[in-house]
């Protein structure tokens, strides 16, 4: 009787532990649980941020390639101004030179028929 109190003694305790451990086992399955959701949840926002990030960087890429052909047309577009402002004063030039010619014909004839 004395080693059956013992045994029933025992094996409260025993019972006591495992379903001591039978909690623990659960709050850590459940903290497990908890910690897989926040690694997914993690991982699928740093899916979207690159994702997002890769989208950024093509946009910034193509905007990028606009800008050069805005500004290599700005470029040509003012080199070829340039370039007509240019043949403008140079043709300004030659027909200055031309009428300052005539005008010393004329005035080289004109002076010569006063006398």
């Amino acid at each position: 009787s004395r080693n059956n109190s013992i045994l029933l003694g025992q094996s409260e305790e025993a019972l006591q532990l495992l379903a001591s451990l039978h909690e623990t086992n659960k709050q850590n399955e459940a903290t497990i649980q908890t910690l897989q959701e926040k690694l997914a949840d993690l991982s699928n926002e740093r899916n979207a941020f690159r994702t997002k990030s890769e989208s950024m960087m093509e946009d910034m890429l193509s905007q990028k390639a606009e800008l050069e052909k805005e500004l290599k047309k700005e470029r040509k577009g003012f080199a070829d101004a340039s370039h007509a402002h240019k043949k403008e004063v140079e043709e300004l030039q030659r027909s200055k030179r031309r009428l300052e010619k005539r005008n010393r014909k004329v005035d080289g004839s004109g002076s010569q028929m006063d006398f």
